[in-house]
């Protein structure tokens, strides 16, 4: 089922918008739904968001009603900061080398060879750092336990990513599921533009 909805999002056209009230531009299908400042698209990582956008696909509203996730009117979320690129990407999850909360965690050795890490269930995987046309970024996949509609522990997934133009904006890309929406979120890491001064 995550597969054939994941070849359905990935099949549609792709349209680049400015979103002017938030100071960014990137590409996402056409048929989507994007939304300034929805109200479900509220965590922020402790920091204030100075704008966030929702991001979802057509026959979204549909597939959480028959999921047993409890799932977000926008499976994909963008938020925007006025921070420094190291705290939006530490409040994100993910951990460099040398950062060191306690003994023993993370696991230095369970790393990206360029030192990178994102927070899992008591533990970490690795994370990859790379540049884009605008930005130096960092992208990982993390795995949780949540709780299902029915109140069963459920194990899910997230793709991140954060993005900062080494002028104090930052953006963080949250997707629902890691496999599901990888494609956009590539996507998304790719085209996006700080429009911002």
């Amino acid at each position: 089922m995550k597969f054939a909805l994941a070849l359905l999002f990935v099949a549609s056209a792709l349209q680049a918008k400015t979103f002017e009230q938030c100071g960014v531009r990137f590409e996402y299908p056409d048929d989507w739904t994007a939304k300034v400042n929805p109200r479900s698209v509220y965590w922020s990582y402790d920091l204030p968001a100075r704008c966030t956008i929702g991001l979802h696909p057509p026959g979204w509203s549909r597939y959480p009603k028959n999921s047993p996730f409890a799932l977000e009117a926008y499976p994909v979320a963008i938020r925007l900061f006025d921070r420094p690129f190291l705290q939006v990407a530490r409040k994100a999850g993910f951990l460099r080398r040398s950062d060191r909360y306690f003994e023993g965690f993370p696991d230095l050795d369970y790393r990206a060879p360029e030192g990178w890490a994102i927070m899992v269930r008591q533990g970490t995987l690795p994370a990859h750092a790379f540049h884009t046309d605008c930005c130096q970024a960092v992208r990982g996949k993390s795995w949780y336990h949540s709780r299902g509609k029915d109140g069963v522990v459920t194990s899910e997934t997230r793709e991140a990513a954060v993005l900062n133009d080494r002028h104090r904006h930052s953006a963080s890309i949250d997707a629902w599921d890691d496999t599901m929406f990888s494609v956009v979120v590539s996507r998304l890491v790719r085209t996006f533009r700080f429009v911002t001064p």
